[in-house]
């Protein structure tokens, strides 16, 4: 199946974006609380992640080809679920702050088990995409050989 460079570039782009986020997560829990450390990190690292997201995707749009590669169906696929098993970790740590409340044990252990896990699945889709982004077009476009001019007839 053939399908865009670029769009396989933005999915390493995700995945390597969803390794920093899952650090950021990791830093913010660990870090002692009330602190002025923990403060200006609080502030500083979502907008780094927000700067970052967006560099990435200006940097695929400019710095990838824009021409089509072949892939495996399996590849698609693996592609999809990857996908689809990062957002449950995301989800989590969105969450947690607001199901688990009394307990702030478990809530560290919650939120660095999904931080972990997603920088496993973002170390696994990056390194695993940017493999299949960097391959060479199996079936470059070719120019036709010959054009042949047509010659037409006036009807009555």
């Amino acid at each position: 199946m053939q399908i865009k460079r670029q769009r396989i570039a933005f999915s390493v782009a995700i995945f390597a974006w969803l390794i920093f986020y899952g650090i950021q997560n990791i830093i913010l829990n660990v870090i002692e609380k009330e602190t002025k450390v923990e403060s200006v990190l609080k502030l500083a690292l979502p907008i780094f992640l927000i700067l970052l997201l967006i560099g990435l995707f200006i940097g695929v749009r400019r710095f990838v080809r824009d021409d089509m590669i072949t892939i495996k169906e399996r590849d698609y696929q693996i592609q999809r679920v990857v996908g689809y098993i990062a957002a449950v970790p995301v989800l989590v740590l969105l969450f947690i702050d607001y199901i688990i409340r009394d307990n702030p044990n478990l809530n560290l252990i919650i939120t660095i088990v999904s931080s972990g896990l997603l920088i496993v699945i973002g170390l696994f889709g990056s390194i695993y995409f940017l493999i299949i982004s960097l391959q060479k077009p199996k079936v470059p476009f070719k120019k036709p050989n010959k054009v042949e001019e047509a010659e037409f007839k006036e009807l009555d």
